[in-house]
């Protein structure tokens, strides 16, 4: 192919398209952000709390972060390339996230509402009587990732209408409130810590 070709082969450094560079650059900031969001709070457990409790936290997160992840990772793409074809049409971007708040409201949110009513039927069903300090934690957990679920809605309409900003800007800020509020919560009890991860995703969403 080289020797068909002959491109130049010095390395270049300047970007013949800054603006798809600066978008590239904000996006993965926001990922970064989010990213660390959800694995802060497992490090501040198993900083002050220990290999025990971080293993029933643990456990508690993955059983519904896992679905939550799966949810939002089937209908991101789908919201995205909606909005990206209709981005002059403010009214009907509107129509379409609304109508998807409604579908999760309906279908979604009622299945974590259940895991969190029914966490010590859900918790011994499926991990046994060996991970009852689990059960507790399953309640504000579960609440927190309907909040996530939620808040998934956003962000692929903020980049597909070219404002990936304003998510940096949530995102950073729920970073430093959940530095604040976990790291209060944390001299308090494991439990506390669970609940003020429910108090950031809800502020974040």
């Amino acid at each position: 192919s080289y020797g068909f070709t002959r491109p130049s082969i010095v390395p270049k450094f300047t970007f013949p398209d800054k603006s798809l560079f600066n978008f590239s650059t904000i996006v993965f900031f926001t990922n970064l952000f989010n990213y660390m969001t959800m694995r802060a709070e497992n490090v501040i457990v198993g900083r002050y709390y220990g290999m025990s409790d971080l293993g029933a936290y643990n456990r508690a997160q993955s059983l519904v972060s896992i679905v939550a992840s799966q949810i939002v990772g089937t209908y991101q793409p789908v919201l995205f390339s909606m909005s990206s074809r209709a981005q002059d049409r403010q009214d009907m971007i509107a129509m379409v996230y609304l109508n998807f708040l409604s579908l999760i409201s309906l279908t979604i949110l009622p299945v974590f509402l259940v895991v969190a009513v029914l966490s010590e039927v859900v918790i011994i069903g499926l991990f046994g009587d060996a991970w009852i300090s689990a059960i507790p934690l399953l309640l504000p957990l579960a609440l927190s990732q309907s909040a996530q679920v939620l808040a998934g809605t956003v962000g692929p309409i903020l980049w597909a209408t070219g404002q990936p900003e304003k998510e940096l800007k949530i995102s950073a800020t729920a970073f430093a409130v959940l530095i604040v509020i976990v790291g209060f919560m944390s001299q308090v009890s494991l439990l506390a810590i669970a609940w003020g991860m429910f108090v950031v995703h809800m502020f974040r969403w």
